[in-house]
């Protein structure tokens, strides 16, 4: 059950308790410019919202148990705008100029709230590559920014690609990838990084493994080799966006693809979960939804969450 952090809860939340809306949840597609845009919107319009980015090779599905976490823990109505990257899940490939770079999708975040009609501060919450994907927005845009939530996401140049990742950024070894890859060692992959996943939610995810999106993340990949270049920037830059503003990291122990120390650079103690692996948001979505309502409750300081049954 869902228990307020303090005082200051109620003043931040309580307008919207009551609030009704028509969010279904179910996936549609936006054009942005001439881009296509596959996002789930669920809750109230009104109700504060919450913009969670997935990774690779993910899509909005990775949000699903934190969004029946947050509709099932008795806190207040949030929105939950939950889009696929272009070229992920139910989002078309880009056109060839689009850049996946930092910087460059800043503009296609502040359209997506722009049609949804979010006028108000968001939670950003992010995993894996949303980190690079969404945190240069949320470094650029403070004003439109209450707080973060972060999820075994690389967002610092000490950062060293793992070895699909090198794979991806080599010519013609990378275009190799772009053939179907065998569902049993898809799972395996998945499960190497998270031992907790389980077998159905490594199919449903290779299911939306098509071409589009094996081309999409060469070309995000390729976008990132300048990690001490890129994280170097942009790291400073989100701690500055971020100022005093809430947050909070979490970070499976047992990532075999981010290590733990690459989780402290955020300006918070990140909380550190045994036995959990790369893909957090699918093994423990209560820990995501509570550090979710933690951010929308906290007054603007920095915060650090303990996941039962870990040390403190």
């Amino acid at each position: 059950m869902y228990r307020p952090v303090g005082p200051e809860c109620e003043a931040v939340l309580a307008p919207w308790r009551g609030r009704t809306g028509t969010g279904d949840g179910m996936s549609r597609r936006l054009q942005l410019g001439g881009l296509g845009l596959a996002v789930r919107d669920s809750g109230p319009a009104d109700a504060p919202a919450v913009l969670l980015l997935h990774g690779n090779p993910d899509s909005a599905d990775v949000w699903d148990g934190t969004v029946a976490a947050l509709a099932a823990d008795g806190g207040p109505p949030l929105r939950c705008i939950r889009p696929d990257m272009p070229g992920f899940g139910d989002s078309p490939l880009p056109p060839p100029g689009f850049d996946y770079r930092p910087g460059a999708t800043v503009p296609l975040w502040d359209a997506l709230l722009d049609a949804l009609g979010v006028t108000g501060p968001v939670v950003a919450v992010v995993h894996d590559f949303g980190g690079p994907w969404l945190l240069p927005w949320v470094a650029r845009r403070p004003e439109r920014v209450h707080g973060m939530v972060v999820a075994n996401s690389p967002y610092t140049p000490a950062f060293s690609w793992h070895v699909w990742a090198r794979i991806w950024q080599t010519p013609l070894l990378g275009e190799l990838t772009l053939l179907p890859s065998p569902r049993a060692l898809f799972a395996w992959e998945m499960r190497r990084g998270s031992r907790g996943l389980s077998r159905a939610h490594c199919d449903a995810t290779h299911a939306k493994v098509g071409p589009a999106m094996r081309r999409a993340v060469l070309r995000t990949y390729r976008a990132f080799r300048d990690l001490e270049g890129i994280f170097g920037h942009e790291l400073p830059l989100l701690l500055r966006g971020l100022d005093e503003r809430p947050r909070a990291v979490l970070h499976g122990a047992a990532d075999p693809y981010i290590p733990v120390h690459h989780a402290e650079v955020f300006g918070v103690a990140p909380t550190v979960v045994p036995g959990v692996g790369h893909w957090l948001p699918v093994e423990r979505p209560d820990l995501v939804a509570a550090a979710v309502r933690q951010v929308w409750a906290a007054a603007p300081a920095p915060l650090r969450l303990t996941p039962a049954g870990a040390g403190g």
